[in-house]
């Protein structure tokens, strides 16, 4: 509403005297407006369009005090104790079950039944997804049943490799090869034969990623002759 309409909002008894005027005069809108701006001429802004509304409002409502509309105020939350025991059975019943089966069997919205997963019972829905089946002639099988058997024969097996991680970090510098080998001469190697301490008759392995700089020519010569076969 603009400034200037808003300075001179109506009060209930002008409104009132509106109704009283246009039933007074007639029904005539015309007199109503202008006797009105006789009866009050601070208010030069009543049109012959809001006197119609505001007798409309009187004969619908017989009144002309605002009324609340019907669905004012915040919004109902749906995360009442009644819909959280509801979809904590439906959850146990079916824990494998999709937000849109879980919603055709409720009723309850898809956005209300994952606030009340994540907010009231504390879980996560999920999204299956297909992945590509491990096959015995791949390659990464055969690793899988590699380190499967590793394992049956020695449970302390994984102890002893040391896995690399991605992360992101800053450097003055590109990350090549020779970088990489600087940093497993300096820094990881060392702190390998640390953590093997007198064994140093002890099988590790050393597992990376398939960065680039992993597989450069010297760095791969330089942990081919001391992971041999590893």
């Amino acid at each position: 509403m603009p400034r200037a309409a808003r300075a001179h909002r109506l009060t209930v008894e002008q409104r009132a005297s509106i109704v009283r005027l246009y039933y007074k005069s007639g029904k005539n809108t015309y007199l109503t407006v202008s006797k009105f701006r006789t009866e009050y001429p601070a208010y030069t802004t009543l049109c012959q369009s809001t006197v119609l509304r505001f007798v409309s409002k009187f004969e619908e409502h017989g009144t002309m005090e605002d009324r609340l509309k019907q669905h004012c105020g915040r919004k109902k939350s749906v995360r009442v104790q009644a819909n959280i025991n509801i979809l904590a059975k439906c959850i146990q019943r079916s824990p494998h079950a999709s937000t849109w089966h879980i919603h055709a069997h409720t009723g309850l919205d898809r956005s209300s039944i994952q606030k009340i997963l994540k907010k009231d019972l504390h879980m996560k829905t999920y999204h299956p997804r297909a992945v590509q089946a491990l096959k015995a002639p791949d390659a990464a099988a055969k690793r899988v049943k590699y380190f499967l058997d590793a394992v049956m024969m020695d449970f302390t097996y994984p102890d002893y490799i040391f896995w690399t991680d991605e992360a992101h970090f800053s450097s003055q510098c590109s990350v090549t090869g020779d970088v990489y080998l600087n940093l497993l001469k300096r820094s990881v190697w060392p702190a390998l034969r640390a953590l093997m301490g007198d064994e140093t008759d002890l099988i590790v392995y050393f597992q990376q990623d398939g960065a680039s700089a992993h597989y450069s020519k010297v760095a791969r010569r330089w942990l081919d002759h001391t992971f041999k076969e590893r």
